[in-house]
């Protein structure tokens, strides 16, 4: 990409760099399902002597093939290389010596190159088509290069097994299925008394690589596409679902050539070019298919950003176990299933005219499900997630960010406009907060600060007060019963343990006792209940030595974790020394014990075994989507 630029500012070097993408993905695929087709096809259906033209047409597709795709990884080299610098500046000679560091020294380069030098060694091992075991021998050699797609895009730069092993088997099926496609057409138009055999045996591949590819997107969609905002509120999702509609369209063509026009073909020449025909409108929509596939590949996926929500509403799964929300479920799944019956109907002949009609006049007559009850308002903003993460170190930012701008009014005894507990912080979530705050809250609420000052502040700076803002209203909650009675999640921070430096979400499975230690000695923590895993963490205005950290004690110095914890506890800073703090096994805050109240080890190992006795599962938790 190039560092800096938007998308708009790309002009043609960035429709030449997808247009590239798009022709090398397409070579790629053409080249292995030419030859896969060869071997597992029509080598196995050709009556013997009667497929030598046949295979001198298979045989110059390959070696367009491969043709198309050197010229693509040609010219995709450097147009990805000027993205990956500083962009193309005019200086010839350097730009010269960027391309080759780029082939040499990245991912993206070594990837490339081995793929295309794997594709010519491909075609030289195939020659002239004319032994199986070398054919057999360029496939599986051709897949290997086509697998190494998975190394092209952005599934190699999240790091993910999973996520690349899917992609890899996610372009395999489409070469095995759209690289078909155009030998299955040649085939069909020049070997027609072999046409049915043909055909019904590479149905029974595609059907397999139908199935791989479903499979394989629904892995792919939440590392990429990210959830329903993804789809529909990013450029990545809606190409996707584009990409996605020409599948179906392939698929239903598919269906069509399998059931409708092979049956055909026992009845002469006007049944082969229909499929023909059909073949042929296949590889077209294939071809746009793969182009989409390239152009997913230049943009960036929709769940590494925040996506811009279009709709006035918004699913809402939280009554989805109520009988009457149910009952309305079943109702919109019956729905589907007589529309999905009426096509179905279509590739039965004695039904191909009274299913479709029986469907559409039950669709019309079957009470409608009223999806409202799955739906409420929504907002641009409802699918954003916070950029901060709900830690000390943005509790602590955002206590900053309020002191600076706050006007006269703020931390006064009685209606202190920082403490915005009415406002229900916590049963909203991110994205809903984030639009509140700027265009309600900022404009109209009873704001700490002057109105539009909100709105003047960067994105992150936004997301601190946020994190403030619920850390506040969080302590306002605890201090009636010294617990907080509704979920709100521990922040995250970092402690020193006699084993090396460790993270609160470390710590998941366990009890968490958070003690604020302050300057003086630290007191031994009370043996836990039998059988209930406790660690306890300190929070210290000094370094512990070695020796007090025995037992298991971890500690932390940072003087954000004594603020945030402060703030989140209703106390204080400085009267927070002695507060102790429980965190369930889901990282989900129960209870505090202030300093002044007294607790003795009994008590304290009952009020442990509670917590443990009844964690908070995050499902609860609606609205909570750090």
């Amino acid at each position: 990409m190039w560092p800096g630029a938007a998308e708009a500012d790309w002009g043609a070097a960035l429709l030449a760099l997808r247009l590239a993408r798009g022709l090398d993905l397409a070579a790629s695929l053409g080249l292995f399902g030419t030859l896969l087709f060869w071997v597992a096809i029509a080598f196995p259906a050709a009556p013997p002597g009667d497929a030598g033209l046949l295979r001198e047409r298979l045989a110059r597709l390959v070696r367009a093939a491969l043709a198309l795709n050197l010229a693509a990884a040609a010219a995709w080299l450097p147009l990805q290389a000027a993205g990956m610098g500083a962009g193309y500046t005019g200086d010839v000679r350097a730009f010269l010596h960027h391309v080759p560091f780029i082939a040499a020294n990245t991912s993206f380069g070594q990837a490339l190159i081995l793929r295309t030098v794997l594709a010519v060694i491909a075609v030289l091992v195939a020659g002239r088509l004319h032994r199986r075991d070398r054919v057999a021998a360029a496939a599986v050699i051709a897949g290997v290069s086509v697998a190494l797609q998975a190394r092209l895009g952005h599934a190699l730069a999240a790091d993910d097994p999973l996520l690349l092993a899917a992609v890899a088997l996610h372009v395999l099926a489409a070469g095995a299925w759209l690289g078909g496609l155009a030998p299955l057409a040649l085939t069909l138009a020049a070997w027609p008394d072999a046409a049915a055999r043909v055909a019904r045996r590479f149905s029974w591949l595609g059907l397999v690589a139908v199935a791989v590819l479903l499979g394989t997107a629904v892995v792919q969609s939440p590392a990429l596409v990210g959830d329903v905002g993804g789809w529909f509120g990013t450029a990545y999702g809606i190409v996707a679902q584009w990409k996605v509609l020409g599948l179906l369209i392939l698929l239903a063509l598919a269906l069509v050539n399998r059931f409708i026009l092979t049956p055909k073909l026992a009845g002469g020449a006007a049944g082969g070019r229909a499929l023909v025909i059909s073949v042929t409108i296949e590889t077209m929509v294939g071809l746009v298919v793969v182009a989409l596939g390239a152009w997913l590949a230049t943009l960036p996926p929709g769940a590494h950003i925040l996506p811009e929500w279009p709709f006035p509403f918004q699913p809402d799964w939280s009554d989805i176990g109520a009988a009457h929300v149910r009952r309305e479920i079943v109702r919109g799944l019956v729905l589907l299933a007589v529309v999905a019956a009426g096509v179905a109907s279509l590739l039965w002949r004695p039904t191909r005219v009274l299913g479709p009609l029986a469907a559409v006049a039950l669709v019309v007559w079957l009470p409608a499900p009223n999806w409202r009850l799955l739906a409420k308002p929504a907002t641009q903003t409802s699918f954003y997630r916070s950029q901060t993460g709900f830690t000390t170190a943005s509790i602590a930012r955002g206590e900053e960010l309020l002191r600076r701008y706050c006007t006269d009014a703020c931390f006064r005894p009685f209606d202190d406009p920082s403490d915005p507990t009415p406002y229900n912080f916590w049963a909203r979530s991110d994205g809903d907060l984030f639009g509140w705050m700027t265009s309600v809250f900022d404009v109209i609420g009873h704001s700490p600060f002057p109105h539009g000052t909100i709105a003047r502040l960067d994105q992150r700076d936004r997301w601190l007060l946020i994190d403030y803002f619920r850390a506040r209203v969080a302590g306002s909650a605890v201090k009636r019963l010294d617990r907080w009675w509704y979920p709100v999640p521990a922040p995250e921070f970092s402690v020193t343990c006699a084993e090396g430096p460790r993270r609160l979400r470390d710590f998941s499975g366990r009890i968490v006792h958070v003690v604020a230690g302050g300057e003086g000695p630290i007191a031994a923590a009370p043996a836990a209940p039998k059988g209930i895993d406790v660690a306890t963490l300190v929070l210290a205005r000094r370094e512990l030595a070695p020796a007090e950290l025995a037992g298991g004690i971890c500690h932390t110095s940072s003087p954000d974790a004594w603020t945030a914890f402060a703030i989140i506890s209703g106390i204080g800073e400085d009267d927070f020394t002695g507060t102790r703090i429980h965190i369930d096994a889901n990282g989900w805050l129960r209870s505090r014990i202030p300093p002044n109240e007294s607790v003795d080890d009994e008590t304290w190992r009952f009020e442990i075994a509670d917590i443990a006795s009844t964690p908070i599962e995050t499902d609860r938790a609606a609205g909570h989507n750090h």
